[in-house]
């Protein structure tokens, strides 16, 4: 009787501990499985991101096309867990459909899409206040939002958009992104706002320091722009002859070097 009490504890024993071993296991797998899925789904995003933003500022497909392709992008983060990461792509991606929905004269939609963006960026902020990219996401989605929002809109933001991109800067002196957003405040600001065509000239040169193309794309259109303000027609055309070295059929480009002609 006795040695069956035995083997009936010592069968329960390695029972329980194989079920503990198990479950162990399962939480081993689970915490090496998870953030590799995660990264995956964050990489299938970027790349479709990146993709549809290359279809829309080069004019490589219909912009119904690129739409679609972030729209794909959009969905993968919207898979990401909560936080810092999925919602800085989501502002990200959201912006870039709010500028196709404007290209595409859709006023409403591209508003609701900036609008997003921004809610977007405010909560990747409010993850990590230490983000410079997030501070230069939600000012850009403040100037964008200028152009729909009316005067008293751009009185509230267009300060608190200035306050957000030296702050971006301040955070990291090599975001470049912020220098061109900083730019295009600079640019198209009043001079009463703190408008300057030499100080948005001077903030793109610092944006040329960047290795990555969009940037310098941007960088390349802007003093195009900016030059033309400052009537200097040549250096004008020539900048606008280099960002379309980068994206060659850039319907932007194109049609502000053909302004100069």
């Amino acid at each position: 009787m006795k040695k069956n009490n035995l083997k009936s504890g010592r069968s329960e024993g390695m029972i329980v501990s194989m079920l503990l071993f198990s479950l162990l296991v399962s939480i081993g797998l689970e915490a090496v499985t998870k953030p590799s899925i995660q990264e995956e789904v964050l990489t299938q995003g970027i790349t479709s991101f990146l993709t549809g933003r290359r279809m829309f500022y080069n004019a490589e497909a219909m912009s119904a096309e690129a739409n679609e392709e972030l729209q794909v992008a959009r969905g993968y983060f919207l898979r990401l867990s909560e936080g810092f990461e999925q919602y800085y792509w989501l502002a990200k991606v959201n912006f870039v459909v709010a500028e196709l929905e404007e290209a595409r004269g859709e006023k409403r939609a591209a508003a609701r899409a900036f609008t997003e963006s921004g809610q977007w960026a405010e909560k990747a902020l409010k993850c990590n206040q230490g983000s410079s990219e997030a501070h230069r996401l939600l000012a850009d989605s403040y100037m964008r939002l200028m152009n729909y929002n009316g005067t008293i809109y751009l009185m509230s933001k267009g300060p608190q958009a200035m306050k957000l991109l030296n702050k971006a800067i301040s955070l990291d002196k090599k975001n470049y992104a912020a220098f061109n957003s900083l730019a295009t405040y600079y640019l198209n600001a009043p001079a009463i706002g703190g408008g300057s065509v030499d100080k948005g000239i001077e903030a793109l040169r610092k944006a040329l320091e960047s290795s990555d193309e969009f940037d310098n794309f941007l960088s390349y259109v802007w003093l195009g722009y900016a030059y033309r303000l400052a009537k200097k027609e040549d250096e004008a055309r020539n900048y606008f002859l280099k960002a379309l070295e980068i994206y060659p059929r850039s319907p932007w480009a194109m049609g502000w070097l053909n302004e100069i002609k």
